[in-house]
């Protein structure tokens, strides 16, 4: 079986080094928004959360990112990255982190992720609330 748990800020550094190339996964398909590095810090500072996804012979699988944003009327959960190997075989674990959040006085959850994720979500009631574009334009062309 596997399974998705939440690291403690405090121990994020036992971990974090297994937990690297599964966020850089995720990391490396965004808009350089934040370097794993980054991520480290916020997650150190209790402003982001670290999840490991692994089986009970402590096998890990995949790690992910969360925050909470206060948006002036609710609370919500974002998933900032979620990376690792055989997905198919954890999307359930999805239900942990919601549940979590609803710990933490959020009433949705929310990511911006690649067409294929969406695709795999869409069986536990997720759907597509709006598309983020980006486009660099930080170099002359």
């Amino acid at each position: 079986m596997i399974y998705i748990s939440g690291i403690e800020y405090k121990d994020i550094d036992k971990v974090w080094d297994c937990c690297v190339p599964f966020l850089e996964l995720g990391n490396d398909k965004s808009q350089n928004e934040m370097t794993v590095d980054d991520i480290y810090n916020m997650c150190c500072s209790q402003e982001m959360q670290l999840w490991i996804i692994h089986d009970e012979d402590r096998n890990i699988y995949g790690a992910g990112i969360t925050q909470i944003i206060l948006y002036p009327n609710k609370s919500v959960c974002r998933i900032i990255t979620l990376g690792g190997k055989d997905f198919d075989d954890w999307t359930d674990t999805i239900n942990t982190i919601e549940e979590w959040a609803r710990n933490q006085d959020c009433e949705s959850l929310e990511m911006w992720c690649r067409k294929g994720f969406q695709r795999k979500l869409t069986d536990y009631g997720y759907k597509q609330i709006y598309t983020v574009l980006g486009k660099d334009i930080s170099t002359i062309h």
